[in-house]
Order: structure tokens, then sequence, then C-alpha cells
């Protein structure tokens, strides 16, 4: 089995990035769940929820930033 997904190019350039990188994306939150995982299962070293939050708010836009045009 094939699929295309077809794009308008230069229109649709961000849709495209977003589709070619999405398994960094995928990757990220696999990450991001082990992490929250983990937490859970063993506790933390953070010392407010803010300080967890700010960390995992820089990992996702550290993987969004792949898309910027």
């Amino acid at each position: 089995m094939k699929a295309t997904i077809d794009f308008s190019l230069p229109e649709e350039t961000y849709e495209h990035l977003q589709a070619v990188h999405a398994h960094e994306a995928w990757r990220t939150l696999s990450d991001l769940d082990n992490k929250l995982r983990n937490i859970v299962k063993h506790g933390h070293k953070y010392e407010s929820v803010e300080q967890l939050a700010s960390e995992l708010r820089d990992e996702i836009n550290e993987a969004l930033s792949l898309v910027d045009i």
C-alpha cells in the first residue's frame, strides 16, 4: 500500500514542513511521556509545578522550532 500527500508549494510550505517533520513531534511526545512516567514512578527534582511545566514547554518548543520558516 502507498499513501501520497500533495502540497501546493509555496502556498502550503508550512503544512509541508509539518508533515516532513512529524516524526520529530512524535519522538518528542514519546520522550515527554517517558519523562512524565518516570516522575510519577520515581519522584522528581523540581521545586515547583511551574519549573516542570517550563522544562516541558522548552522541549515542546524545541521540537516545534524545526518547522519555523
